[in-house]
């Protein structure tokens, strides 16, 4: 799974992590399709993996980005 999540990391253009608790499931299935209507990819992706997969990819994440839910990532190919 991590390879798999560096993978998307390296091939994107832009990675967004964003918080999500409180958000109703059909509100994140709208977010998905207009995500895949700008070609792009919505992943829920588990905090720590999330941070592994940045790391490998040569980025720093701050902890604050890796806590509550923010188990969402948008990316854009």
């Amino acid at each position: 799974m991590l390879a798999q999540y560096v993978e998307w990391v390296n091939k994107s253009q832009a990675v967004v992590m964003v918080e999500y608790s409180g958000v109703k499931m059909s509100n994140l299935d709208a977010i998905r399709t207009k995500v895949r209507e700008a070609n792009g990819e919505f992943h829920i992706v588990k905090n720590t993996l999330a941070k592994l997969a940045l790391e490998k990819a040569g980025f720093t994440v701050p902890a604050e980005y890796a806590a509550k839910s923010t188990g969402h990532w948008l990316c854009f190919l």
